[in-house]
């Protein structure tokens, strides 16, 4: 998708897969079972009684009060686009310490604790499958929290709040949200009434831990010695609190074989707690020991002579049963953070645990086929005639069967490739399916792919008088139904020609431009955002390439862009390399010169002509029309063929001829001032 992030005078490349592979290292690596000691996201609201009725809440379980200005809060879609919740001008205030802070919906928030700060604009909202994020003000990811099947996350995604719910960070209860194990899984209670909280709420007041908790109750209840289905490093153990009390386990531990993992944090009764950057766990085996702060025996498992249960080929995981015996889980990856399944059809009945060395059993019953499971990927937005990536490797068969593939693209065109590259001719919305089969059982899995049109740009626009010029840089008619700028979305049949400007004005938008511009597709898919540090009394913001724009004191709503050299370089640009058609690059000297260098162009050449200019300069073009602008001022000139001159005759400033395409014409003539 041809869509951009850009911040005027700099061009700034991000790259992800660095920040990813970076970010996945810390997830593993970081001690868990640990208060934070910076700020949180500490509860989210999706939908209360509107879709829109949202709020997400943060909490400071430091001893300091943290000032919050120029910080940032941002959504990721389930597909990863990125976008602005609070921009950096609008996140105002301070949160106390072991306070909270409350952000919800501009005007569609209904709870009655009053809002710190709102989202920036009317149309921001939270849905499902996001992930919210929150910067501080030099632009450093604070805390991240990704729910339900968001594409990013700490570890394992929480759930999605039901309506009228929202999800809490632990420990909860009037204990304060400051439990972070970079788990948002691990850290969050299951969706339960609202109870958002903001700045001027009563400060948590941290009680000492029980002295007494229900110690023996803290069982290891699952273990994935064999990691996980994308990552076999992904190895982790969960322990259930299976007493009536909070358990406080600061200073447990958790012997594996010879390591010593220290443990800090609290489970809360019936809740679940997963442990992650362990000792390698051996596959043929370990001795686990849970021992309290005393170093008291509270849960163990010797397993040093094999594992009793769970499946290094399908990363079937070892659960424990209700008879303190052990099984392998029903699915791959077993059931992180909530109850053990019913256990496959074969189980492992070891010795009581603790007790001994485990031997493994079995049924003689042959196992039954299992249907494989299908993965076509994530919804995908996508322009005509872009290549677009189709792959099947997430999709796998429970029985370790090899599996056939068949994707249907929805435009007509399928393929039996497990992974493809493909391209729509058309604008709309495909339902593009992917059927795996084992050769006796299939499964299918569809995903929407909504296409458009390309060429659309925001080529210019003015932050003080709120007016937005959109581009179309392509031969065909675009209508901008649903499309959007910032809160404004287009009506129906908002129709833009081919290479033409559509100037949208603040009387018709009524958007207020802050520090930001967004436009997006219909599906809130974000074509282009553009950031800014101030507004310019009577200037406009210009695009000058695809990723960059620059300041021009010369506004020229529904006109090319006129931007002077030395405006170029004041801002850090030079003229090399500025490739947009519709720029004109104008000089501040006595001549400026067209940017166009072309003696025949081939796209929107502009010729700029000084007024005090005297003589004549020659040209040949493919145009059928020649129009003369200054500021408040247009009009058009006929161009004669072959030869002739055209008299010009401009008071004041620079002229701007601008010369306008017509197919198979072409003019040779001359242009001159008198």
């Amino acid at each position: 998708m041809n869509s951009s992030k850009t911040k005027i005078m700099k061009k700034y490349y991000l790259i992800l897969i660095f920040f990813i592979l970076i970010s996945s290292v810390f997830c593993f690596n970081k001690t868990v079972l640990a208060n934070a000691d910076h700020i949180v996201i500490s509860e989210i609201q999706l939908y209360g009684q509107t879709s829109k009725d949202d709020f997400v809440e943060l909490y400071n379980p430091t001893d300091q009060d943290i000032v919050l200005d120029n910080w940032n809060l941002k959504k990721k879609t389930k597909s990863g686009n990125e976008s602005t919740l609070v921009s950096t001008s609008a996140f105002i205030g301070t949160i106390p310490s072991k306070g909270f802070f409350l952000i919800t919906h501009k005007t569609d928030y209904k709870g009655t604790v009053q809002a710190d700060i709102t989202f920036s604009g009317a149309s921001y909202s939270i849905a499902s499958n996001n992930t919210i994020l929150i910067y501080n003000s030099e632009s450093i990811l604070i805390d991240k929290v990704g729910m339900g099947e968001a594409s990013d996350f700490e570890r394992a995604t929480s759930p999605n709040p039901d309506n009228g719910k929202s999800i809490e960070r632990k420990p909860g209860n009037n204990k304060g949200n400051g439990q972070d194990t970079d788990n948002n899984l691990n850290d969050f209670l299951d969706p339960a009434e609202p109870n958002p909280q903001n700045s001027e709420s009563d400060p948590i007041q941290e009680s000492d831990p029980d002295p007494d908790p229900e110690k023996a109750n803290i069982l290891i209840n699952e273990i994935a010695w064999m990691g996980s289905v994308d990552d076999y490093n992904n190895e982790w153990i969960e322990l259930w609190n299976n007493a009536s009390s909070t358990a406080i386990i600061d200073n447990w531990t958790l012997k594996i074989s010879e390591d010593i993992k220290n443990l800090l944090g609290s489970i809360l009764p019936g809740d679940y707690f997963i442990l992650n950057d362990l000792p390698n766990l051996n596959n043929s085996g370990e001795n686990l020991e849970l021992r309290d702060n005393e170093n008291n025996l509270i849960s163990s498992l010797n397993a040093s002579s094999g594992w009793p249960g769970g499946d290094n080929d399908t990363k079937q995981t070892l659960e424990r049963k209700p008879d303190n015996t052990w099984q392998t889980s029903l699915a791959p990856g077993g059931t992180p953070g909530s109850a053990n399944s019913a256990g496959a059809e074969t189980d492992h009945n070891p010795p009581d645990p603790g007790q001994g060395n485990i031997t493994s059993g079995g049924g003689s019953n042959a196992p039954v086929n299992q249907s494989p499971i299908a993965n076509a990927g994530f919804n995908i937005t996508g322009l005509i005639d872009q290549e677009i990536s189709f792959d099947a490797k997430e999709s796998f068969d429970p029985d370790g069967d090899t599996l056939t593939y068949f994707w249907n693209f929805g435009d007509g065109a399928v393929s039996d490739e497990i992974k493809i590259m493909h391209v729509y001719e058309f604008p709309g919305q495909y339902i593009a399916s992917l059927t795996v089969s084992d050769s006796k059982l299939e499964n299918t899995n569809t995903i929407i792919i909504d296409i458009y049109p390309n060429g659309l740009n925001i080529n210019e626009f003015s932050p003080d008088k709120s007016w937005v010029e959109i581009y179309n840089d392509s031969e065909n008619i675009i209508n901008l139904a649903n499309y959007q700028l910032n809160d404004f979305i287009f009506s129906e049949n908002s129709l833009i020609s081919p290479y033409n400007y559509l100037v949208i004005s603040y009387e018709i938008s009524q958007i207020t431009l802050e520090d930001y511009l967004i436009f997006s597709y219909p599906n809130q898919q974000v074509i282009q955002e553009v950031q800014y540090n101030e507004a310019r009394p009577s200037w406009s913001i210009n695009r000058i390439n695809d990723n960059e724009y620059v300041w021009s004191n010369s506004p020229t709503p529904g006109t090319a862009n006129l931007v002077s050299q030395k405006s170029l370089i004041d801002q850090g640009f030079g003229n090399n390399g500025v490739g947009s058609a519709n720029l004109v690059l104008a000089q501040d000297s006595a001549r400026p010169e067209t940017f166009c260098n072309e003696s025949v162009c081939n796209v929107n050449p502009v010729l700029a002509i000084d007024s005090n200019e005297r003589g004549t300069r020659s040209t040949a073009m493919n145009w059928r029309q020649i129009q003369v602008l200054e500021p408040k001022k247009a009009w058009p000139i006929k161009a004669q063929a072959n030869s002739g001159l055209i008299s010009l005759w401009v008071s004041s400033g620079i002229a701007i001829v601008l010369l306008i395409a017509w197919w198979g014409l072409k003019l040779g003539g001359k242009i001159k001032t008198s």
